[in-house]
């Protein structure tokens, strides 16, 4: 399952927080209703990444941390944990950059 868009987390002190921005709940939920009604759907991995712009251990830290977050509101929406598995990527797969290079 890829998203459409990417899931938005709010901001503390201007820095990065694993605080899901209430924009991503909607897009959230639609997750959790696809994987309601999938159930052959066995495992979900839930990966976030990030850019350069910290250093690689706040990096994957925080996205460890926003993984997390995210696993944790499916699993209060009702989808078993063990469906689910959290991966915090860093910087070490950075989504945006084939894109951003293409513009």
């Amino acid at each position: 399952v890829v998203l459409a868009a990417p899931l938005l987390f709010q901001s503390a002190n201007g820095q990065p927080s694993s605080t899901l921005a209430p924009a991503s709940l909607a897009v959230l939920d639609e997750l959790v209703d696809l994987l309601v009604s999938k159930p052959e759907i066995k495992r979900l991995v839930v990966e976030a990444h990030w850019d350069s712009s910290l250093e690689k251990a706040k990096a994957e830290t925080l996205t460890t941390e926003q993984a997390n977050a995210i696993v944790d509101y499916l699993a209060k929406q009702g989808i078993a944990q063990d469906r689910l598995k959290a991966v915090g990527l860093g910087a070490s797969k950075q989504v945006l950059q084939a894109s951003l290079a293409e513009r």
